[in-house]
């Protein structure tokens, strides 16, 4: 990932602003559902991964 180009600054700027279009009484929600996102993006990209592997494998590569 990117983080490590992100300063503390820019982080807290981020944060600032998400939470002001989400507003915080719905926080709480919007960085579960962004979290369940991202699980499932990490998994189906794993699942991707392991299939071009095994792919490769028949290829003889």
């Amino acid at each position: 990932m990117m983080l490590g180009r992100l300063g503390v600054v820019e982080l807290v700027v981020i944060a600032a602003v998400v939470l002001f279009i989400v507003g915080p009484k719905r926080l709480p929600g919007a960085a579960r559902s962004a979290a369940k996102g991202f699980s499932e993006y990490q998994k189906v990209t794993k699942e991707i991964k392991d299939t071009l592997n095994v792919t490769d494998l028949f290829k003889g590569k």
